[in-house]
C-alpha cells in the first residue's frame, strides 16, 4: 500500500539505491497532456523523466547549426533539380525534391531513435516553398520558351517536326545529321 513508504514502514527487502515514485492516479487530478496522451498521469511523468536522468537515456536537441545545414543542403538539392539536363524529364525535378523530402524524414527519425532530436518543421517548409517557387518558374519560363520555338520553328518545318525538336532540343543544332539513306522518286 501506499501509506506504507509514507509512514516509514517500507519492506527492508528494497534494494539500496532506489527510486520510489509516490502519487494519485485519480481520474481528475494530476494529469497532464504529452505528447502521447492528451491525459497522463503527472506520477507516471515524473516516474519516467527520473528513469531517464539515472539511467541516461536523455534526449539531445540538434543546434540550429544543424537546421541550417540541413535547410541549405535540401534547397540545394531542390534547386540542382533545375539544372536544364534534368528538367527535359517534367517529373525528375519533382521526384528528386520528393526523395530528399523523404529521406530527411527518415533521417530525423533514425537521428530519434538513436537520442537526438532534428528539427523538421522549417527545413521541409523551406524545401516545399523552393519547390513550389521551382515549379512555378519552370512554368513560366519553359512555356514562353516552347511558344516561342514552336512560332519559329513552324515557319519553316510541319508540326511533327517541330514537336520532336521541342521534345529533344539536341536535335535542333546547326548543320544537320550525315545518316546513309535509301530514297525512292516514283
Amino acid at each position: 500500500p501506499a501509506a506504507q513508504p509514507a509512514d516509514g514502514a517500507a519492506p527492508r527487502a528494497a534494494p539500496a539505491g532506489s527510486c520510489a515514485c509516490v502519487g494519485r492516479t485519480y481520474s481528475t487530478d494530476d494529469k497532464v497532456a504529452t505528447s502521447l496522451d492528451p491525459l497522463a498521469d503527472g506520477i507516471e511523468l515524473h516516474a519516467t523523466l527520473a528513469e531517464n536522468i539515472l539511467s541516461g537515456h536523455l534526449l539531445h536537441v540538434g543546434g540550429p547549426l544543424s537546421v541550417f545545414v540541413a535547410t541549405a543542403l535540401l534547397c540545394a538539392i531542390v534547386i540542382l533539380a533545375q539544372l536544364r539536363t534534368i528538367r527535359r524529364r517534367s517529373w525528375l525535378p519533382g521526384l528528386i525534391a520528393l526523395v530528399a523530402i523523404v529521406g530527411y524524414f527518415v533521417v530525423a527519425q533514425l537521428a530519434f531513435a538513436h537520442g537526438t532530436i532534428v528539427q523538421l518543421a522549417a527545413p521541409l517548409f523551406a524545401t516545399v516553398l523552393v519547390a513550389l517557387a521551382a515549379i512555378v518558374g519552370t512554368l513560366a519560363t519553359e512555356g514562353r520558351e516552347k511558344a516561342h520555338l514552336r512560332a519559329v520553328f513552324s515557319r519553316y518545318v510541319s508540326r511533327t517536326v517541330v514537336d520532336r525538336i521541342l521534345a529533344d532540343p539536341d536535335r535542333a543544332k546547326l548543320g544537320g545529321e550525315r545518316k546513309e539513306l535509301t530514297v525512292l522518286f516514283s
